[in-house]
């Protein structure tokens, strides 16, 4: 009788090893799948033939009568121990979402958006995985049928909640995600306003970093387009005073968003837009 060895690592680690190539491999490949023809590597600045144009009408088709499938199949990667596979399994979901608003519904509707937004909350991922988690919700905020599941989801308190804690880039991205939500509907911007979003959006007009205080100045608009009412929420937040310093930056898109804000405002007349002039 042979007394057990070395043997055992050495014969069991092979397994796991070939397991997680092997998840890496399904959703890499995935991902790559559904890039449109246009952003293919090689293809830049180059206009799509009509075959490759129809051959990817083909494939998003086929992916749409498997999507339960697939979302079945991937979601759950969105939970796996390594930091790699799980990244991986959020940008091919993330793709897809962005893909159709079919697939983006799937995706929503699969169970995945209640671990995502735990993702986004949570310090003990790495920030890689965080900011991967926020960009699918971004992706699935841009169809109609995914923003309904996600706000169900509770996708504003988790942002409202967690911003604090995120750092510049995830700031970014979660404005990102509450000026979507904001331009999509006068619902979605009232949702906005109800969950905090506009004074969120209106403190950030004092950060440093220009991407937040371009996107946060565009979500001030977002919201404010949409009817009077909103437009006096944001100027309720103080978002007049906090706007003018911003026609000074030196950053031309900072002044561009800052007016933009402005003149969503102002359109309304009283009520909203009379106090543009003071403060300016």
């Amino acid at each position: 009788c042979r007394m057990p060895g070395n043997e055992g690592p050495s014969a069991v680690l092979p397994v796991f090893e070939a397991y997680q190539a092997a998840r890496l491999q399904v959703v890499q490949a995935l991902a790559e799948l559904v890039v449109p023809p246009e952003q293919r590597s090689g293809a830049e600045g180059k206009v799509p033939s009509a075959t490759d144009a129809a051959e990817y009408r083909e494939l998003l088709s086929a992916l749409e009568n498997y999507a339960p499938t697939l979302a079945r199949a991937v979601g759950p990667l969105c939970f796996d121990v390594v930091p790699g596979v799980q990244l991986s399994a959020l940008v091919s979901l993330s793709r897809l979402a962005r893909s159709s608003d079919k697939l983006s519904g799937t995706v929503a509707g699969a169970s995945v958006l209640p671990h995502v937004l735990s993702l986004l909350s949570s310090q003990m991922v790495k920030k890689e995985v965080r900011v991967g988690a926020a960009g699918m919700l971004l992706q699935v905020l841009r169809k109609e049928e995914g923003c309904r599941q996600a706000l169900e989801a509770g996708v504003l308190a988790t942002l409202i909640d967690a911003f604090d804690e995120f750092e510049p880039e995830m700031k970014t991205l979660a404005l990102w995600c509450l000026g979507t939500l904001a331009d999509s509907s006068l619902a979605g911007a009232s949702a906005v306003v109800d969950a905090g979003g506009a004074r969120v959006a209106t403190l950030c007009l004092g950060e440093l970093q220009l991407p937040v205080l371009r996107i946060a100045a565009s979500v001030l608009a977002d919201i404010a387009k949409h009817e009077a009412e909103l437009a006096v929420a944001v100027v309720g937040c103080g978002a007049l005073e906090a706007l003018a310093p911003l026609l000074s930056s030196r950053d031309p898109v900072v002044r561009a968003q800052a007016l933009r804000a402005l003149a969503q405002i102002g359109k309304w007349g009283m009520g909203a837009g009379e106090r543009i002039p003071a403060e300016m």
